[in-house]
């Protein structure tokens, strides 16, 4: 019982880290957008 839900947090946890990971690199692939635009109008 409590090694099942040891294992489901974990995975849990894992896919949170994974979406943060997307976020992140969303994130940093709209500030380089933003800056060239920033850029741009420069």
């Amino acid at each position: 019982m409590l090694k099942e839900r040891s294992q489901q947090l974990l995975s849990e946890v894992g896919e949170n880290i994974d979406y943060m990971r997307s976020d992140v690199r969303n994130l940093s692939r709209y500030i380089a957008e933003l800056e060239a635009l920033v850029e741009a109008y420069l």
